[in-house]
């Protein structure tokens, strides 16, 4: 069981760089980045 705990945060870490690197990949970053844009354009009035 100890070595398990010690185990868990470097299996949570790559994990977590795995669904990140995905993420990327498929280009979520550029649609959630376009939707924080519209979003404060909408807010200022501008769009």
């Amino acid at each position: 069981m100890t070595r398990f705990k010690r185990i868990l945060p470097y299996l949570i870490l790559l994990a977590s760089l795995g669904l990140l690197a995905v993420g990327l990949w498929n280009g979520g970053f550029a649609d959630v980045l376009n939707k924080a844009r519209m979003i404060c354009y909408e807010c200022i009035g501008i769009g």
